[in-house]
């Protein structure tokens, strides 16, 4: 039986066995990444926490609805074994009605073929379970040209300790870019990065130029069969310089001979594929679920 539960009814320590024994074993759903990224989130549990399904959800205009988190890529229905096709549609009826806009991502695991509610995305992986040598061996010949010109310019990657340096530099260099990046989404991803480097899965780097500016910078988070790529920028010189070529190198290099999936964290964005692809990462597809049961009138100003 699925059971709807309220956020302070939720067992914190077995939602959190049932996230860390899955497959695959995404950082997003732990009880305390769900804490900072959407507060009060509310969930879906099958049995004694067999299966369960994260709901990030708040209200507009007195109207309830589910949403997409920042820093959240994937959600969706998690457990030890790969969901079959009548639990994942059991779980999305369960929604609760009182819930009149859905609109979040799903997980690789919970892709429909016929299920109309739902929207493909792109994610990019590679298995890490090789030697070094055998990962670099596929990365484009155009990747291997950007990471010898960042390694000739003198470039050096070192770990950073200072996050609110960190998260200053990612905002500075990613407002243009991304809608509405203000101080309480920069605010989030310190808390984020804070706590995971407290719990020793969250790691930081930066690409420094000769001259120790910092031009690029990326935050790397860990699980049991991943490290996700989840936040990087680059300024000026250090796009100039392909330096993230040769952070992505590093942590790849880094991730050699473990069995585990180096994610990429997407992207659907042509721009970002191609620099995923480039260094040999395949396309899984993961599910945007989309239900719009708002009133008619409602649609209409929505319009």
């Amino acid at each position: 039986m699925i059971n709807f539960l309220f956020h302070n009814d939720i067992n914190r320590v077995k939602w959190d066995d049932c996230i860390a024994g899955s497959s695959p074993s995404l950082p997003y759903s732990f009880s305390w990444y769900l804490d900072i990224v959407c507060p009060g989130w509310d969930a879906l549990i099958e049995g004694d926490y067999h299966a369960v399904m994260p709901l990030p959800n708040r209200k507009k205009w007195f109207i309830a609805y589910i949403y997409k988190p920042y820093y959240a890529q994937q959600l969706g229905i998690i457990s030890h074994e790969t969901p079959s096709v009548s639990l994942i549609k059991n779980f999305i009826r369960q929604i609760p009605e009182k819930f009149r806009y859905i609109n979040t991502n799903l997980n690789e695991s919970n892709m429909l073929d016929d299920f109309a509610g739902m929207r493909p995305n792109v994610n990019h992986l590679i298995y890490t379970d090789r030697e070094y040598k055998d990962i670099f061996k596929n990365y484009s010949r155009n990747c291997h040209r950007n990471i010898k010109k960042a390694t000739d310019q003198g470039l050096a990657v070192k770990k950073l300790s200072d996050i609110s340096a960190f998260s200053k530099f990612i905002y500075n260099n990613l407002e243009k870019q991304i809608d509405e990046f203000d101080t309480q989404q920069c605010d989030m991803l310190e808390r984020i990065i804070e706590t995971s480097v407290n719990k020793g899965t969250g790691h930081i780097y930066g690409v420094y130029l000769p001259d120790n500016e910092l031009c690029a910078a990326g935050f790397f988070i860990e699980t049991r069969d991943r490290c996700v790529f989840s936040v990087c920028a680059s300024n000026k010189k250090g796009k100039e310089a392909n330096a993230m070529y040769l952070l992505v190198n590093s942590q790849i290099e880094k991730s050699a001979g473990v069995k585990k999936w180096f994610d990429f964290s997407g992207s659907n964005l042509k721009g970002v594929a191609y620099f995923n692809q480039s260094f040999g990462a395949t396309g899984v597809f993961y599910p945007t679920l989309h239900i719009n049961r708002l009133p008619f009138f409602i649609r209409l100003l929505k319009h």
